[in-house]
């Protein structure tokens, strides 16, 4: 991440804004005894220690450059449960909690800080899941169908 944000500023001169998106680690449903415990850390290495790197580096150079905007992609269930995905509820609690902190901290130096907690959006996994499995997920959905990854750029950008 500090390359990559030294990378960035090389390019353009400044960083003024920053998505964070990142989720793995989970594997198929089970409860948290059943869980391995590398299943546990990867998905929180995923998401904790990748959003806090993430913020690490971007805060310095939003700081530089007179302020900016990050947007930490987490889910639905970082605000609720899912049966069976303790290790990925926890991985999208803690990137709410980091990005609240950070708003928190960095509010006053023109940094907004915000996480985008979509629900089902019609990811390359989600595609290639049997249509049963899409079904038990629209169902669930308020609008009655699964979300496009455009809708999340459109609500970013």
């Amino acid at each position: 991440m500090k390359n990559l944000v030294q990378q960035t500023i090389n390019t353009y001169g400044h960083l003024d804004l920053a998505f964070n998106n990142a989720a793995g680690g989970g594997g198929r449903p089970k409860p948290l005894a059943d869980i391995p415990i590398e299943g546990c850390d990867r998905a929180l290495q995923i998401s904790l220690r990748g959003i806090f790197l993430s913020k690490k580096y971007e805060i310095p150079a939003m700081l530089d450059s007179g302020g900016g905007v990050i947007v930490n992609m987490s889910s639905t269930a970082g605000l609720d449960a899912v049966p069976g995905k303790a290790e990925y509820v926890a991985s999208k609690h803690v990137v709410i909690g980091l990005s609240k902190t950070a708003a928190l901290d960095y509010a006053r130096q023109n940094i907004r800080v915000n996480a985008l907690a979509p629900g089902h959006i019609l990811t390359h996994r989600l595609k290639d899941a049997p249509e049963q499995a899409r079904e038990r997920f629209r169902v669930t959905v308020p609008m009655g169908r699964i979300g496009q990854p455009e809708e999340v750029a459109a609500t970013v950008t």
